[in-house]
């Protein structure tokens, strides 16, 4: 039987009781480790070592540390700010390359 996705409360309840018990640093030392572990992961599947599985895998966990910082740099309305940013320069990069798809 398939697992019930997380509703947002629950994630919230999970990322406060991760941060109460193991505090910032350890997070951010984890996100780090999980960033290394994607990377490992996109290599080792370009040789034919591992699966998209694996990469997937990998990839929550990064996107779930990503959310872990977020909430330690408690900070919504920069880093939405810098995310926008980030979206505004791919695309002004892609407009850059003259080639039509």
């Amino acid at each position: 039987m398939p697992k019930e996705l997380l509703n947002e409360k629950e994630i919230e309840d999970i990322l406060e009781r991760g941060l109460r018990l193991q505090g910032p640093v350890h997070q951010f030392r984890s996100a780090q480790e999980e960033a290394a572990e994607l990377i490992v992961a996109i290599n080792h599947m370009f040789r034919g070592r591992v699966d998209i599985d694996k990469v997937i895998e990998e990839l929550n966990d990064v996107k779930m540390m990503c959310m872990m910082l977020e909430k330690i740099i408690n900070e919504p309305a920069i880093v939405e700010k810098a995310w926008s940013e980030k979206w505004k320069k791919y695309k002004d990069y892609l407009d850059s390359i003259d080639i039509d798809f």
